[in-house]
């Protein structure tokens, strides 16, 4: 990596960075290889930078935006936020919490895309953990839920500490994308109300419906914890547990109030007060 060396990210600048950086690329409808091309990068270079697992060199930048005709002022925004990624412990907690905003934002807006399309080409899962002492549980219970659906994880961002967020793409392999999260969405539903009725785990055996149980049995202990999938939520306060099919409208109204991602008390309390609802199933954790 051109000015890089080892990596000391990643952190919530580097990853907002990498996300914005993805985004101009496929608002231009580029691939990851269009641009290893043109830059005479590699792609895993590209890969890299968008998932924050290294340094963006200003010399790296400035080529991207002459070759992306970024405009100057977004430019100097990018250059900020990589400035700020090299040296994040510099920064003021209220500049820390906007770029975990963002973040917020950015996941919450993939998951508005998802449920727009007809034909999804990925599945995001987004996951936040108020307690990251225990993530190393859930994160595995999340890839073995999506190695026993068929799916395989794509250029995902990495995970954000401090509380835990962690967001994954997933891509089927032999069918619809949309299919598999249909599929996800009946067993999470179902799981949730075995648990409801405390009927015993030697009824939920088959392996899909195992692998969405541990993800929400992963979950044992958290105060707050929120799993999307898709257009799905799993939210966790307290010892409740509530699974919802997400409007549209409800989806935009999370992606303009991102820190309801971190609050699934209140982000209940918000969707309850929407005059369109899901139908939520409550259950013990």
């Amino acid at each position: 990596m051109t000015g890089g060396g080892p990596s000391r990210v990643p952190n919530a600048f580097s990853i907002q960075l990498g996300r914005e950086l993805r985004a101009i690329r496929e608002k231009l409808q580029m691939t990851e290889n269009d641009v290893a091309m043109a830059l005479k990068w590699s792609v895993d270079k590209v890969s890299r930078i968008e998932t924050a697992q290294t340094y963006l060199a200003q010399v790296d930048l400035l080529a991207f935006a002459d070759f992306m005709s970024i405009p100057e002022d977004k430019l100097a925004e990018l250059a900020e936020l990589a400035k700020t990624a090299r040296r994040p412990g510099r920064v003021r907690a209220s500049k820390l919490a906007n770029a975990q905003r963002a973040i917020y934002r950015a996941a919450l807006h993939d998951h508005t895309i998802f449920a727009d399309a007809a034909d999804p080409a990925l599945l995001p899962i987004s996951i936040y953990l108020g307690d990251e002492t225990t993530y190393q549980s859930t994160e595995q219970a999340l890839f073995e839920l999506m190695a026993t659906f068929g799916l395989e994880e794509m250029n995902s961002p990495p995970a954000m500490k401090g509380s835990w967020f962690r967001q994954v793409f997933g891509r089927a392999k032999n069918v619809a994308t949309s299919d598999i999260a249909k599929e996800i969405v009946q067993e999470v539903h179902q799981a949730a109300r075995l648990q409801g009725l405390q009927l015993p785990q030697a009824q939920v055996d088959e392996k899909k419906a195992a692998a969405v149980a541990g993800l929400i049995q992963s979950l044992e202990g958290q105060e707050r914890a929120v799993i999307m999938v898709g257009s799905l939520l799993v939210l966790k306060s307290g010892s409740i547990v509530i699974v919802r099919d997400l409007t549209m409208q409800e989806l935009i109204h999370m992606e303009r109030n991102p820190t309801l991602m971190t609050d699934p008390a209140k982000l209940l309390t918000a969707l309850q007060a929407m005059p369109e609802k899901g139908r939520p199933i409550e259950g013990t954790a």
